[in-house]
């Protein structure tokens, strides 16, 4: 079985054509700083820019897209784990068993001494309604909203 889900609000290319993807590994955007963002799916794009905002401020930060939540590469993960302050997963969808779900699980088996921040939505219906852009906003699920999650956490 397979899961593929597929964006239709004509998001922007944001990987390279020239990308190397592998299952389960996921492809890095810069490893400085002291927060590393996990992003899946489409919020990659919402971790480009709130990178971008949180570098500007004045932090630092590493970011990769994890496009596959299982397999997931736990070596991979846990070779970079103790070299940031706090790990943050970014996903569109309930945190419960997704990006963020995998992630506590390895660090809660494993250790390492980071904190983790999982942004995503809770386990409820919305009771607003609006566009993908509308929403990430009113959910905190914009950069925006992300870097002041971030720097909230932080402090």
């Amino acid at each position: 079985p397979v899961y593929l889900r597929l964006g239709r609000a004509g998001e922007a290319r944001v990987t390279p054509d020239d990308a190397e993807v592998r299952l389960g590994t996921p492809n890095v955007f810069g490893e400085e700083g002291d927060v590393l963002l996990l992003t899946t799916g489409g919020m990659l794009e919402v971790g480009l820019a709130a990178r971008e905002e949180f570098w500007a401020a004045g932090g630092g930060m590493a970011l990769a897209s994890v496009h596959t939540v299982k397999p997931f590469d736990e070596a991979w993960f846990l070779a970079r784990l103790g070299s940031y302050r706090m790990v943050v997963t970014l996903e569109e969808h309930a945190r419960s068993g997704g990006l963020g779900g995998v992630v506590s699980e390895v660090m809660a088996d494993q250790g390492g001494g980071s904190r983790l921040l999982r942004l995503g939505l809770d386990s409820v219906f919305p009771d607003i309604i609006g566009s993908q852009e509308y929403m990430r906003a009113r959910l905190g699920l914009d950069a925006a909203g992300v870097v002041a999650r971030i720097e909230a956490a932080l402090a």
